[in-house]
């Protein structure tokens, strides 16, 4: 039954995965690299905002219901929040990311008919976020038919937009989808459906806010680096930078999993799909470089584009060591020194970036820097979670007394 339930998990994943990947990549197929990048900014503080509405909301959740609060103390409660009401907050949650990305994008002067679609859609991917994140600790099959229908919307819709030559349908499909498979499941009308939200909020906020500022932290800086980026690289460098992102995001997939395992306790199998994952990211440079080739434009010549490639690859292994230990650390109480060490890492790329970037305004420099950032991270944060027990220096004493 658990492995039934896991493999549930892993679908869902990979389905929500491959339907955020479905948009940007058909927008690839028919855009220039400008005006790709540029979409690409919008999407990606967007996917920003979801991972900060299911900390806020489903992670918190979850740190409820399992009776930890903000202290790492054990509260017990089994009740403290519901499904409409949850639903509630992440729509509200998704409208006030719309409303900071719309700014964004305007000060970047990044906006554009696709990108305002997927700013309309932010409210019911909020709400859809929300309802994913419950459902996979709870009914993993119904989540997993959620994305399913989601993906299938967005497929239809992207081949449309690769065979007319426009970005618009993918996105057009992928809002509406989230439209409707995010009020799909109820059938008991818009009451029931949404419950005033900040009921919710009051029973979660001790959680959510650790839980929101870690997450900000630690996924935002990212994205602060990239926009930084887009002040000081020529549209075509941009372009690349966000392409090679672009290829690498399926990766995402993994990286909920091992938290998800981390959530339940299941040490042995967060440890084994950590280790899965980084393998993955060590490979995944060749079907990457095969999808860059695949699409029109692709940068010539290519052998500095495949350098950003085999950087990025190590970015995502330290991600996903990072985002164990960080797991590890919330589950006992202590979100904040992952936070910490997000920061610090932080700022050592912003500081990377920067004066690299004097030098060398090359795509090559931000990633070094994202990379150079994510290894301090994760020297700081297994530094605060500890050793093992049994693996400390001493630990053959102990056994042997």
């Amino acid at each position: 039954m658990r492995a039934l339930r896991d493999s549930w998990i892993a679908v869902d994943q990979g389905l929500s995965s491959l339907t955020n990947f479905l948009v940007p990549f058909s927008a690839a197929m028919v855009l220039e690299i400008e005006q790709l990048g540029r979409l690409l900014t919008i999407a990606a503080l967007g996917g920003t905002a979801t991972l900060l509405i299911r900390a806020a909301v489903g992670e918190a959740h979850l740190a409820t219901q399992a009776g930890i609060d903000s202290s790492g103390k054990a509260g017990g409660e089994d009740d403290a929040t519901n499904e409409p009401s949850l639903c509630g907050l992440g729509a509200l949650a998704g409208t006030a990311s719309a409303v900071v990305v719309l700014l964004i994008g305007i000060g970047l002067g990044h906006l554009d008919g696709a990108s305002i679609l997927i700013v309309a859609a932010l409210p019911f991917v909020g709400m859809l976020e929300t309802r994913r994140f419950l459902y996979l600790r709870r009914e993993p099959r119904a989540a997993a038919m959620l994305d399913l229908l989601w993906l299938a919307t967005t497929a239809v819709a992207a081949g449309i937009g690769i065979a007319t030559s426009s970005a618009e349908w993918s996105i057009v499909g992928w809002s509406a989808g989230a439209a409707v498979v995010a009020f799909l499941p109820v059938g008991r009308g818009f009451a029931a459906q949404i419950s005033p939200p900040l009921e919710a909020w009051h029973r979660i906020r001790d959680r959510a806010k650790p839980l929101l500022a870690e997450t900000a932290i630690s996924k935002g800086w990212g994205q602060l680096i990239l926009l930084l980026s887009a002040l000081l690289l020529t549209s075509q460098a941009y372009g690349e930078l966000r392409l090679a992102y672009l290829v690498f995001s399926p990766l995402n997939v993994l990286a909920p999993i091992v938290g998800l395992y981390v959530y339940n306790s299941e040490k042995s199998r967060s440890s084994l799909v950590m280790r899965l994952s980084i393998l993955t990211a060590s490979l995944w440079v060749f079907p990457a470089a095969l999808a860059v080739l695949a699409i029109p434009g692709t940068p010539r010549p290519f052998a500095p584009f495949g350098a950003l490639l085999i950087v990025l690859s190590v970015r995502y292994c330290l991600v996903f060591a990072s985002g164990a230990v960080g797991a590890a650390l919330k589950v006992k109480g202590r979100g904040w020194a992952h936070a910490r060490a997000e920061l610090v890492g932080a700022g050592v790329a912003a500081a990377t970036s920067l004066s690299g970037a004097a030098i060398w305004r090359e795509p090559l420099v931000f990633l070094l820097a994202h990379a150079v950032g994510g290894a301090v991270s994760l020297m700081l944060s297994r530094s605060a979670n500890g050793p093992e027990p049994g693996t400390g220096p001493d630990s053959n004493d102990r056994l042997s007394r």
